[in-house]
């Protein structure tokens, strides 16, 4: 019975390893109290060992909801599957996905990965997703590079997959488990280290030209506990995410600026500005200089982002529902005529509904993480 309570925590996620030996004696008849104490000493870990006992959707810091659900991705799946050749696969993917405005979670992700069987057929399916992928974990990775049998088919998986893991620094070594042979363990050690991660907040940052809207109204004062144990406000998490986008995944190609939000709005520049060292220092300043105060005046951010032609789309967070109308905020950005990808962070159920509503009224991407 310990034996089949163990192993299903494995297969769930709930336990990736155990860094000791356990072992446990097997008498001829095991008593009552005897099977209690194994059961307490599994459930003990479970509850004290965050790294070994993080659930497997759990993405970094982030714990998504409002992801696709597990019945649609069974639904697409089993379309998938059903067909014999990869081109037919990649069609069912293609229409799934075009003017989707949820997120496939790390679990979901790989369940829809594993349903083709060439490394450049999963590729072509990451490409196709890759807005839609709320984030990887080094679990999730290891069971897509694990799929292949050989490693050059395992190394360039991993090319391609360690962008999207979002647990790189805390549990990377997971993935390299997944190659034998000091040569091929050093050559994953490599491509991991060139990767950029995406921040499990902020998503995939694939605009050329866009404005970060930042909410710092009062309520993104408050104080949470993330999952390592650290008690932050809401505001410093996000600005601690959007401070790693800027630094580690913008591009040179890419135009940025940053709106922030309360009561009123204002932004670190006139219009977009060109990603170079200058730039993305003088954002940093004015990210790390956010407080938290005032109001959630939604339009008034959106409007100030209208203003500038040059930009083709916004990524905007909030932790709550807008003040003044909803349907005139959305009225007003449908006429824009661009995406706005919407980030609900620790919102409650009318500000995730709203939010949700303008990413897809606007044919934007919506993620909420709780």
């Amino acid at each position: 019975k310990i034996d089949i309570l163990t192993n299903s925590l494995l297969n769930l996620g709930y336990l990736t390893s155990l860094p000791l030996s356990l072992t446990f004696p097997q008498p001829r008849a095991m008593t009552t109290t005897t099977n209690t104490l194994i059961l307490l000493a599994i459930i003990t870990l479970c509850s004290i060992a965050t790294p070994l006992c993080a659930n497997a959707q759990r993405l970094g810091n982030c714990d998504p909801i409002g992801a696709l659900t597990k019945p649609e991705v069974d639904s697409l799946t089993d379309g998938m599957s059903a067909e014999t050749f990869s081109k037919a696969k990649i069609d069912i993917l293609t229409n799934f996905v075009t003017d989707l405005d949820r997120g496939f979670g790390s679990n979901e992700t790989v369940q829809v990965l594993k349903t083709l069987p060439f490394s450049a057929d999963m590729t072509k399916a990451i490409e196709l997703m890759s807005k839609n992928i709320l984030g990887l974990t080094s679990k999730s990775c290891y069971d897509i590079i694990t799929t292949f049998k050989f490693s050059s088919d395992r190394l360039n998986i991993l090319k391609v997959v360690a962008n999207f893991a979002v647990d790189l620094r805390k549990n990377g070594e997971v993935i390299i488990e997944a190659f034998s042979g000091k040569l091929d363990q050093d050559k994953a050690r490599q491509i991991l280290r060139d990767a950029r991660p995406r921040s499990c907040l902020w998503g995939d940052i694939t605009l050329d030209r866009f404005d970060f809207i930042v909410d710092v109204s009062g309520s993104m004062g408050q104080t949470f506990r993330n999952n390592d144990g650290i008690t932050l406000s809401r505001l410093s998490f996000v600005q601690n995410e959007l401070l790693r986008v800027m630094n580690s995944t913008l591009e040179k190609k890419q135009k940025f600026n940053i709106i922030k939000f309360s009561s009123d709005a204002s932004a670190w520049q006139p219009g977009v500005q060109p990603v170079t060292p200058e730039n993305i220092q003088s954002a940093s300043d004015f990210v790390q200089l956010l407080k938290a105060d005032g109001a959630t005046y939604v339009l008034k951010a959106l409007k100030l982002s209208f203003t500038d032609a040059d930009v083709n789309g916004v990524y905007l967070l909030s932790d709550g529902e807008p003040n003044g109308s909803s349907s005139a905020i959305i009225d007003a950005a449908v006429a824009w005529g661009k995406p706005v990808n919407t980030i609900a962070f620790k919102a409650g159920r009318a500000g995730t509904d709203f939010l949700q509503q303008l990413a897809q009224a606007t044919k934007g991407t919506f993620r909420a993480f709780k």
